[in-house]
């Protein structure tokens, strides 16, 4: 199969496939909660709240289950012919991998999941992976790097994948990740309606950036 992964534009999530992703997400991810910090804050003549949601109480103590597991989920619904054999391939250093593979164990451990790391990779995380079932595959960090900005996984895979079926997950670009983490944003919404009734409005949120799905999912919710 094609090693390519997609090359993502814009993201734009119908009611009808966000309620679905919202259905499935308790599969694999928590709501996690929101809490409110006393740090009192004035812009001008308004006083900010600020609230925290705390991600790290996630299944594999990251936000990238969300989006690793709306992947392995979204592929497993396209396997029309069954996931016996089908493997996912994508490039992490530890988190996303970890995602993928708990959701996939999750999921029955139908589908093989195996990541290609740059040997910097921590080997504690790589660990973790392996006891969640995944496959790991070490290369240089500039061959890497190459796989990450071409999405292209294969000039790098074992035999054993090339020869199957599979599909490459970008850890970025791939859409299924960005909506994966849109549930996020949806949760934050919910929460703050629970919270402050009486000022629910979202004025700002605040993230970490990496490669930018997290931006990117929470933006698109």
């Amino acid at each position: 199969m094609d090693g390519r992964g997609e090359v993502l534009q814009n993201v734009t999530i119908s009611e009808e496939e966000r309620e679905e992703v919202r259905r499935n997400v308790r599969a694999f991810a928590r709501r996690t909660p929101l809490i409110p910090l006393p740090l009192p804050l004035r812009v001008g003549r308004k006083e900010v709240r600020i609230f925290m949601k705390l991600e790290s109480l996630q299944p594999i103590g990251s936000f990238k289950v969300r989006g690793g597991g709306e992947a392995v989920r979204a592929f497993v619904k396209r396997q029309t012919d069954g996931t016996q054999g089908a493997c996912l391939v994508t490039a992490s250093a530890g988190n996303m991998a970890q995602g993928m593979a708990y959701a996939a164990q999750k999921a029955g451990g139908g589908v093989r999941v195996v990541t290609v790391v740059p040997n910097t990779a921590p080997e504690a995380k790589l660990d973790r992976v392996r006891e969640l079932g995944g496959e790991v595959v070490s290369v240089p960090m500039a061959d890497w790097w190459q796989l990450v900005v071409s999405h292209n996984a294969e000039p790098i895979l074992p035999d054993s994948v090339r020869q199957g079926k599979y599909g490459f997950v970008h850890p970025v670009a791939d859409r299924s990740v960005v909506v994966g983490h849109a549930t996020m944003a949806w949760e934050i919404v919910e929460q703050l309606q629970e919270l402050a009734p009486d000022s629910p409005r979202v004025a700002a949120v605040v993230a970490p950036y990496g490669g930018g799905a997290l931006v990117a999912g929470v933006a698109a919710g």
